[in-house]
């Protein structure tokens, strides 16, 4: 009596077989070769959102030592931090859309928040207002890098990245120092709204 196990083998075993099967082995290794192709391009992406992130994180530091020090230590920031470049590759299609996105929009960011410091000087010509924004912004832009290398590691399943050096973990810093930046922006639109006549009590 044939078996279904029978009629199995009798069909891997012919021409229309052996076609199927070679398809679907074809189409694993492509699909398979896709993915990889996507993660590696991936890491890379991540390891330069994240250095910049160092980056900015040592930058914005050192900024700090120098207001602290009324510049005896450290270096006074000036401007934004250029945006790392991104790696060449012909798989960026490959790229989960929605972080891809966020990825090509990183340096148009980067680029508003020097122009947006440089505006202090051409508008008003106080260099305090200048590097008090561009410490600000390079916060800002460092954290930013921070969360889309988090997303593209997390679509793309890589492994995640300690960023803690010693007692210095790099995320927490940035969460800290954007609370603060928050909370002064929101005085600072409360003494401007105040100063235009505007009712704060509610």
């Amino acid at each position: 009596m044939t078996t279904v196990m029978d009629l199995v083998l009798v069909f891997l075993g012919s021409g229309a077989g052996v076609a199927i099967t070679s398809l679907i082995l074809e189409h694993w290794r492509h699909k398979r070769s896709r993915t990889e192709s996507a993660r590696h391009l991936a890491i890379r992406i991540a390891f330069e959102l994240e250095g910049y992130a160092i980056d900015c994180a040592e930058k914005a530091n050192d900024h700090q030592l120098a207001c602290s020090s009324a510049g005896h230590a450290g270096t006074y920031l000036g401007t934004v931090p250029a945006p790392p470049s991104l790696p060449e590759s012909t798989a960026y299609s490959l790229i989960d859309a929605d972080v891809l996105e966020a990825i090509l929009d990183f340096p148009q960011r980067c680029k508003m928040a020097s122009s947006e410091a440089a505006f202090w000087w051409d508008a008003v010509g106080d260099m305090d207002c200048v590097r008090t924004a561009a410490s600000g912004n390079t916060i800002k832009m460092g954290a930013l890098a921070i969360r889309i290398a988090q997303r593209l590691r997390q679509r793309h399943r890589l492994p995640t990245r300690d960023l803690t050096f010693g007692e210095w973990d790099i995320a927490t810093f940035f969460d800290e120092e954007a609370r603060r930046i928050a909370e002064l922006d929101a005085k600072r639109a409360q003494l401007e709204h105040k100063d235009s006549g505007g009712d704060i009590s509610t």
